[in-house]
């Protein structure tokens, strides 16, 4: 089961993503178009030591200090 909070009327989980370098809390917006694919951004995915399979612009749900 996958537990998250209301914040601002914005669904939020908690959720961990690790790769060869690493692991990383993070605080993820639900989207209920969820395609499959992980977006996260450049400066993540070089800190976990992840290759880069294709890049795409998207709009990423970002937590704010103190949130």
């Amino acid at each position: 089961m996958i537990k998250g909070i209301i914040h601002n009327n914005r669904p939020l989980i908690s959720l961990v993503v690790g790769w060869k370098l690493g692991v990383q809390d993070l605080i993820a917006l639900v989207d209920t178009g969820f395609t499959g694919e992980l977006k996260i951004s450049p400066e993540k995915a070089l800190e976990l030591g992840l290759q880069t399979t294709h890049t795409e612009r998207v709009t990423l749900a970002e937590r704010k200090q103190g949130s």
